[in-house]
């Protein structure tokens, strides 16, 4: 029987639509539980960008002082089980399936519909809970200030890695606003760094840290790249490892070894380089419009250019920016179709690409023609694949297990 597993299947990314949001539903789940949210001490990371990246980046640093870790992040890359990893380990199927039973007998007993993505944040909490961890450290999903993760009292430290426009349905027209969501995370008591954000997002965040008595350490201006720690692909990387870092002494974590163990955190698909029968292929989950700026600053440092782009997105994601902002790097362009129900057709995004006379083929969701595309690239021409997490995912999987 798998009863937890077919309760997260069943369930709907969201509950209700964008006016309907709220942290009742799942604040009544935990409290049924014991409210392990409360139980372990935690690192809350927000961010547009990077906030993935820092999260891995800190558990990784906490990991080299021989404490036990929890890491849950989303959305994941080939397996669900990728969003609650114990140690540098994704649990196992027997595992989500018996916390996220638990969390559906806690629901049925106080009568509350959960989301998934709300099922999936209280199973991670239970999970390290109950697994006695020294620390966990949990990333947005969206958001902030009503994002289902968003029910921890005090976290330890809270950050904010980036603020871009991004899911504007959502969160607001304007980085002012979108600032402020995401400024929800943090609350009286916590430690707060702040990466490179514009001015007018930080005044929004400093509102908020200033109403808490929240102290905030801001990229730029109280911290900067370390030059000592090597080992992060792209500036971007660079950024992401100095606010990971500041996190860490934040937490009071000064050694070298515990700062150089985080540039050696596994987050496959950014900026991951792979060989592939003789051929390079670049990975990077540059999402929208903001994720591909820096993707493209590391392309243009790395003189990276006549590439294969392989591309897909989502509706909800601006991706004729994307494109117009990867044009001048790729000679041709395969267009895939995110295994999602949000996707861009590739027909649509074809359309495109033709008004702009840019060289494309279009492979639908047949990713299992991703060999065959890599086989007709000369040995001399690198390969980027790119766009939706959901598209990046499915075509990694492919290379992974023909390795």
């Amino acid at each position: 029987m798998q009863n937890g597993l077919n309760y997260l299947n069943s369930l709907k990314e969201w509950v209700g639509d964008i006016t309907e949001f709220s942290l009742e539903p799942i604040k009544l789940v935990l409290a049924a539980l014991g409210d392990p949210q409360d139980k372990i001490p935690s690192i809350h990371v927000a961010g547009t960008n990077g906030k993935g990246s820092v999260c891995a980046m800190v558990a990784a640093g906490l990991a080299s002082t021989g404490a036990r870790v929890g890491l849950t992040t989303s959305p994941h890359l080939t397996r669900l089980n990728e969003r609650i990893v114990i140690d540098g380990r994704a649990i196992s199927d027997e595992l989500l399936n018996e916390f996220s039973e638990l969390v559906c007998r806690a629901a049925s007993k106080v009568n509350t519909k959960l989301s998934f993505f709300e099922a999936m944040i209280a199973t991670a909490f239970l999970v390290f809970e109950q697994e006695s961890l020294d620390w966990m450290v949990v990333e947005v999903g969206l958001g902030g200030r009503l994002d289902s993760s968003n029910v921890i009292s005090r976290p330890e430290v809270a950050s904010i890695v980036t603020v871009a426009l991004d899911h504007q349905a959502m969160l607001g027209a304007t980085i002012r606003e979108i600032a402020a969501e995401k400024a929800g995370i943090i609350k009286t008591g916590s430690l707060c760094t702040i990466g490179p954000v514009e001015d007018e997002a930080f005044i929004e965040i400093s509102r908020r840290a200033d109403d808490h008595n929240v102290k905030i350490e801001r990229f730029g201006r109280d911290f900067g790249l370390d030059l000592n720690y090597s080992g992060t692909e792209g500036s971007y990387q660079k950024i992401n490892h100095a606010v990971a870092a500041n996190i860490l002494k934040q937490l009071g974590f000064l050694s070298d070894e515990v700062l150089e163990s985080a540039t050696k955190a596994y987050w496959p698909a950014r900026l991951e380089w792979l060989e592939h029968t003789g051929r390079k292929l670049l990975i990077d989950c540059a999402h929208n419009p903001a994720g591909v700026g820096a993707l493209c600053e590391y392309l243009t440092s790395q003189s990276l250019t006549g590439l294969t782009v392989i591309f897909g997105a989502l509706e909800t994601k601006n991706w004729n920016t994307m494109i117009d902002s990867l044009r001048d790097f790729g000679s041709e362009w395969v267009i895939f179709e995110p295994d999602h129900a949000k996707a861009v057709s590739a027909e649509r995004i074809g359309e495109y690409l033709s008004r702009n006379e840019i060289s494309f083929s279009v492979m639908g969701r047949e990713y299992e023609k991703l060999e065959e595309i890599i086989q007709s690239t000369s040995m001399e021409r690198s390969i980027l694949i790119t766009g939706s997490i959901y598209l990046v995912g499915k075509l990694r999987e492919q290379l992974v297990k023909e390795r």
